[in-house]
């Protein structure tokens, strides 16, 4: 993804990222910080367009479509798959929670983009069951 990206690439990119930090329910500021960072980075020495800032500060996740932004992106090689699953992964890292609906939405992001399964490799956690354990019985119950 080390390329100049147009306004509409940027904002698709803010985008996912923003749903990513809104993945689990709520934003946390160390979330919001890494979107601004990683699009800060994408972008060099150029000053953020107001045109994705305005995005930003309006993103409502309610109204976010992901699946139709990883198509309007145009990611099609491995690497570059890999490379936006990774600042997705950066994003909902970045409050040191690992929540299930943010796996979900990293998965959700890489469906879409058209990942093998290998893509994934580290960027996802495979919870294979959770059982309730129950104690045993009380004795002459």
């Amino acid at each position: 993804m080390a390329r100049d990206l147009t306004n509409k690439e940027l904002t698709l990119i803010a985008g996912l990222l923003m749903g990513a930090a809104h993945a689990d329910g709520k934003i946390d500021g160390a979330e919001a910080n890494t979107v601004y960072d990683i699009l800060d980075e994408l972008l060099g020495d150029v000053e953020m367009p107001p045109q994705v800032r305005d995005y930003l500060q309006g993103f409502s996740p309610g109204n976010f479509d992901l699946e139709a932004a990883c198509l309007a992106l145009h990611v099609h090689t491995p690497e570059d798959r890999r490379a936006m699953l990774g600042l997705i992964a950066n994003v909902t890292d970045a409050d040191d929670v690992h929540a299930v609906e943010e796996d979900h939405y990293l998965r959700r992001a890489a469906a879409a983009l058209g990942c093998a399964e290998g893509e994934l490799e580290g960027l996802v956690v495979d919870i294979e069951e959770i059982r309730a354990v129950l104690p045993p019985p009380v004795p002459g119950a």
